[in-house]
């Protein structure tokens, strides 16, 4: 019986030659036709990426997520999340010869040699499947509370760690199949690094707007790291310190120092849209991220604080994820079917300058692009010139570069860089994401163009530096002062049941935008942060509101006190994106009733 049912679960869950057109797949040639010839490089070797192969993909329909590589066999696994199947692909002969069928939106998918076994992670029962690596039959399945996703191994464990859920990561005992530790996150996971010689775990948390850290042992957190832009994929170069993490509002490349406890970031470049895998070569000194929106953009490392793109690669639409293989010096591209073509595996290697592919050319196929120079007499006016934090302001000037495009950001008032200094009970660090507000590419007369308008930052009341500074850079050319003005917020009376309600009104605040209401004891600043600033209290959250077009606290905003001790407290109106800078506060004693 036991024979019988092997056998059975082996033919479900593998197709051969006799059952269907994909283990053998249709024979395709490798070779590639077109690809834009206006490509250019500026890499040190002077070589670029070409289009080395094409791999016809039949039958796989819808989208198709991560990848990875049997060496020994030279086999390409690939997620058919549309297909509800992972796909073999023959790197020797360039074919699709087999396919794992039976899954539930496969998204990563992971060769283990020490095991030799294929794990496969499922977004639809949240599972992840166990295959053998010869035969490919199940021989395992590990559950999970749902939505599994990104998978990553690391080698110094033998531990597989898997994002999943509404806020998880897993380690997997790749020997025993065993969950061993759990990490709990404020929401779902998406791409996740694991240092292999030393103990961190970073993690893209997007609906959390943060960046997680926590030690691969024990799980314990190490501490938080608040992001912009919807932070999706993420590559660490571990021996060089730097972090690459892809942001797709607005689509951007953030470089971050992993030998600072906030991460501080070093450089910002602008990249296609959708971004959603990276991969650092350190043989080439080069990042490349694969885009949904077409385009493979290759980021030169200048040095480790300086980047820019050399290549611009038209790929496909939806050609969202990709893998580097180093040790044979290609990366795969997966581009799933569209309008009368078929998903296919675009490989992209170096030193075959010229060569083509079917990609068709078009004036936004390539570009190559460096820092933006720096203007010697620009000017900047920002208007109005004080306000709440998420007001929209208009930006003036003359004097820049034509077609060249800056960053805008803010300092501390009088300060001639990006951020802001931060002491906390252990270290003194600066704090230059949040600064961040936007960029803008000069017209053809030099001016920074009509109409160009940024949100202010989420900040604490107090006066700043509003300035530009070139792609990947932080020190001012031209600046203009901004005051960030504090709003007011009322509960109307000064002794609260405890357990009660209370109607809060106030105004200055910027206009139809929503803000946290938390209870928080007097002078805290936070409001249940638990990164860098773990030292003051927690608070309460009591729920959101969104202020009408004149920036006031609607009528009949009302929120429950929680039931606590009597004692004075207060309720502060805080930022939405990171919960922890207190825009204004209305103290009140809680009573017993």
């Amino acid at each position: 019986m036991l024979f019988v049912l092997v056998a059975v679960a082996i033919l479900a869950a593998i197709t051969i030659a006799a059952m269907s057109p994909l283990w053998y797949g249709q024979t395709s040639s490798t070779a590639s036709s077109s690809l834009s010839s206006s490509m250019q490089s500026v890499t040190p070797s002077g070589t670029l990426l070409s289009l080395s192969g094409t791999i016809p993909l039949p039958s796989t329909q819808g989208r198709i997520d991560h990848m990875t590589v049997d060496l020994g066999r030279r086999l390409l696994f690939v997620a058919g999340y549309g297909n509800n199947s992972v796909g073999m692909v023959d790197l020797k002969s360039g074919r699709l010869v087999g396919s794992i069928g039976g899954l539930s939106n496969p998204q990563g998918v992971v060769w283990v040699p020490e095991a030799g076994r294929l794990f496969v992670s499922n977004a639809g029962d949240g599972t992840v499947n166990v295959y053998d690596g010869n035969s490919l039959a199940p021989t395992g399945k590990i559950t999970l509370s749902g939505d599994a996703d990104n998978l990553r191994y690391d080698s110094s464990s033998r531990f597989l760690y898997v994002g999943y859920g509404s806020g998880g990561i897993a380690a997997i005992n790749t020997t025993t199949n065993s969950v061993t530790t759990v990490r709990a996150l404020s929401s779902h996971p998406e791409s996740f690094q694991v240092q292999a010689a030393g103990k961190t775990v970073f993690v893209n948390v997007p609906p959390s707007n943060l960046i997680a850290t926590f030690d691969k042992v024990t799980g314990t957190s190490i501490s938080n790291r608040s992001m912009t832009g919807s932070n999706f994929p993420m590559a660490l170069d571990e021996a060089g310190g730097r972090l690459y993490v892809a942001t797709r509002s607005p689509s951007e490349l953030r470089v971050l120092d992993t030998s600072t406890p906030s991460l501080r970031s070093v450089a910002n470049v602008t990249i296609a849209g959708d971004p959603d895998d990276i991969f650092f070569d350190a043989a080439h000194g080069l990042v490349y991220v694969s885009c949904g929106g077409g385009f493979l953009d290759v980021i030169r490392q200048v040095d480790a604080n300086h980047y820019s793109i050399v290549q611009t690669i038209a790929t496909g639409a939806g050609a969202r994820t990709s893998l580097w293989v180093p040790e044979l010096g290609s990366l795969y591209v997966a581009v799933p079917a569209g309008f009368s073509q078929q998903a296919k595996i675009l490989i992209f290697s170096f030193g075959l300058p010229g060569a083509s592919s079917t990609s068709s050319s078009s004036s936004s196929s390539s570009t190559s692009t460096t820092l933006a120079p720096i203007p010697t007499s620009a000017t900047l006016s920002v208007a109005p010139t004080r306000g709440p934090s998420g007001l929209l302001v208009t930006l003036t000037g003359s004097g820049y570069y034509p077609g060249a495009r800056y960053q805008v950001c803010v300092g501390g008032y009088g300060n001639a860089s990006c951020g802001f200094e931060y002491t906390s009970a252990d270290y003194l660090t600066t704090i230059d994401e949040f600064a961040f507000m936007g960029s803008f590419t000069a017209d053809s007369a030099g001016n920074i163009p009509a109409g160009t308008r940024m949100a202010i930052p989420d900040l604490f009341g107090r006066g700043y530096s509003v300035g530009v500074v070139r792609d990947g850079e932080s020190v001012f050319f031209t600046s203009a002062n901004f005051t960030v003005v504090s709003p007011t917020i009322s509960v109307g009376v000064v002794r609260v049941l405890s357990g009660g309600q209370v109607t809060l009104t106030g105004s200055g605040y910027a206009p139809s935008t929503t803000y946290t209401a938390c209870m928080v004891p007097v002078g805290t600043v936070d409001c249940g942060y638990t990164g860098d600033r773990e030292e003051t209290p927690p608070g309460y959250h009591l729920g959101t509101f969104t202020t009408d077009a004149n920036g006031n606290i609607p009528p009949g905003t009302v929120v429950t006190i929680p039931i606590q001790p009597p004692g004075q407290n207060a309720i502060g109106a805080f930022s939405l994106s990171g919960g922890f800078i207190l825009l204004s506060e209305a103290q009140f004693t809680i009573y017993a009733g």
